[in-house]
């Protein structure tokens, strides 16, 4: 074809890398050898797609302070320099929200010995407060699409009114798809410093591995837990926690981490969802049902560790 010679030679072969390992993952997925949701026959991406993006290799690019070199076009600026030390692997040119960004794959060293600031905790997904900590700090919860469903409604109705495929169906088509992608990046912002700092703080962490896409289908929680990205934060904890060599367990999604007194252990089945603070009539303690269930988390994390608590090196 000749809009082939138009772009660099990796740009088709990553097409094609793209074309094969969908394939696998569709015909794995049928027969079974694929674990998860099912994948469907990759779909025929237009030229004229504005969700664009192409692979270049390592040797096919260079980076230089604000600047990248890309085949067929040149220098170019980036609004910052590569953040990272490593060797460069290769990168990924995608236009997001009517930007080009890239995303540049870079090799590194894993810490050799990293020291945590302390040992271990539990934490606790939610809605009222995003992440709370079996020692008691708490994460807020931005609901940052749900703040802007207003603006959200006005940009989606504008674009309704519109002909499809005009030019002002298109400029409303843009400005839907920019503030998508501003309430994104601010999410993942979010996420990755919340994160980040979580997994280089405890050595060990609990979680309970809940089932997101299953409670994604209560309808009217779906908003909000879309919004929170629990399956996000659990994915960011996994990998983070792995590169600084400590350990994410997670707890079974049936563990009654919320209904069990911290103190004594006794079991109140009929707790409501609604019932935030509650006193134990065992052993009257008075629980916040966030910190409470963290604290169980937390205890039975160590449990399947089969492990103590074990003294920081350093802080408390």
């Amino acid at each position: 074809m000749p809009l082939v010679y138009e772009v660099a030679k990796d740009v088709a072969e990553g097409a094609f890398t793209n074309l094969s390992a969908a394939l696998k993952n569709h015909f794995d997925s049928r027969n079974g050898q694929r674990t998860g949701a099912k994948v469907g026959f990759p779909r025929f991406k237009s030229r004229k797609d504005r969700r664009q993006s192409f692979h270049l290799n390592n040797d096919k690019f260079r980076v230089s302070g604000h600047s990248l070199y890309v085949p067929k076009l040149g220098w170019v600026n980036m609004a910052e320099t590569l953040r990272f030390e490593g060797k460069i692997m290769g990168a990924v040119v995608s236009m997001a929200a009517g930007r080009w960004v890239v995303s540049i794959a870079v090799e590194m060293n894993q810490p050799e010995s990293f020291q945590f600031p302390r040992a271990s905790a539990g934490l606790d997904l939610g809605l009222k407060s995003l992440v709370v900590l079996s020692d008691g700090t708490q994460y807020e919860n931005q609901v940052l699409l749900r703040t802007e469903l207003v603006h959200l409604k006005q940009l989606s109705r504008r674009l309704s009114r519109r002909q499809k495929g005009s030019t002002r169906w298109w400029r409303a088509k843009d400005q839907l798809a920019q503030f998508h992608g501003r309430i994104a990046d601010r999410r993942a912002d979010h996420l990755h410093k919340l994160t980040t700092q979580l997994a280089g703080t405890y050595a060990v962490l609990g979680m309970e591995d809940l089932h997101v896409s299953g409670m994604l289908r209560n309808h009217h929680l779906a908003l909000s837990l879309a919004d929170a990205s629990f399956g996000e934060i659990r994915r960011q904890l996994q990998y983070k926690s792995d590169w600084f060599g400590g350990r994410l367990v997670r707890i079974d999604r049936f563990y009654p981490s919320s209904q069990l007194c911290s103190v004594c252990g006794v079991k109140y089945p009929g707790l409501r969802l609604e019932d935030r603070k509650w006193t134990c009539q065992n052993c009257g303690t008075q629980h916040d049902r966030d910190v409470n269930a963290a604290r169980n988390i937390h205890a039975e994390a160590l449990r399947l560790l089969n492990q103590t608590p074990v003294v920081a090196t350093s802080g408390s």
